[in-house]
């Protein structure tokens, strides 16, 4: 009998040991933007960019694990809403960044695993992130010229940065707001899977306010 139980102990054992190791972290493949300049090169996309070791189709849990890593907090978004980003903050609650993730439709994993993930982590295991948002705070964390992604210059009508940075002029869309005393704009790269948002207020840009996002590239 003490035999028999040793046996199940060590299959059980064996079990736990192989179903978390599937669910290491993939291998990250990409520019690192925290330590590595991308812009100005060969055209980038934004699924080859990592954040703090985050990218586009990341499992929110993953996604989780390597901003903890990486010194930060993570804050959920509210339960319930799918508009809602979770906030990626540091030590002063500065906020970084942003990320938004969406319920996907499971992986490709054994039944076992996924029971197993389910167990431990809940609903949230299989969402995938698919946008990353710098907030203005992120600026100092960039590597080289991708500070200039978050300058105010970025956003002018005629700017050569954009050109320099991103290759083009991207599509500009513009709406106004509180009776004409803002105007949000917004300039889109849908190939590469960037998107620089901006404030301006009695014709000056809000610095506080610049973002630039990272989606899926548009096919």
């Amino acid at each position: 009998m003490r035999k028999k139980i040793a046996i199940l102990a060590n299959v059980t054992c064996v079990l736990a040991v192989f179903l978390i190791s599937c669910d290491r972290e993939r291998p990250q493949q990409g520019v690192e933007v925290t330590t590595t300049d991308f812009t100005g090169a060969a055209p980038a996309t934004s699924t080859k960019l990592l954040t703090f070791g985050v990218a586009l189709g990341d499992s929110e849990i993953s996604a989780k694990r390597m901003i903890e890593r990486a010194g930060l907090r993570w804050e959920p978004p509210a339960q319930g809403d799918p508009y809602t980003f979770a906030q990626v903050k540091d030590s002063q609650s500065h906020l970084l960044m942003s990320v938004h993730t969406y319920a996907g439709n499971g992986d490709s994993a054994w039944a076992s695993v996924r029971v197993f993930r389910r167990l431990r982590w809940g609903a949230t295991y299989d969402n995938t992130v698919d946008a990353i948002r710098w907030n203005a705070d992120m600026k100092s964390h960039l590597a080289g010229n991708n500070r200039l992604l978050l300058d105010t210059a970025l956003m002018e009508p005629d700017s050569p940065l954009r050109r320099q940075l991103l290759g083009g002029a991207g599509d500009r869309t513009a709406e106004g707001g509180m009776g004409g005393r803002l105007e949000f704009v917004r300039y889109s790269f849908p190939q590469q899977g960037f998107i620089v948002r901006g404030t301006k207020e009695k014709e000056e840009w809000a610095a506080g306010l610049m973002s630039f996002e990272l989606v899926p590239p548009k096919e």
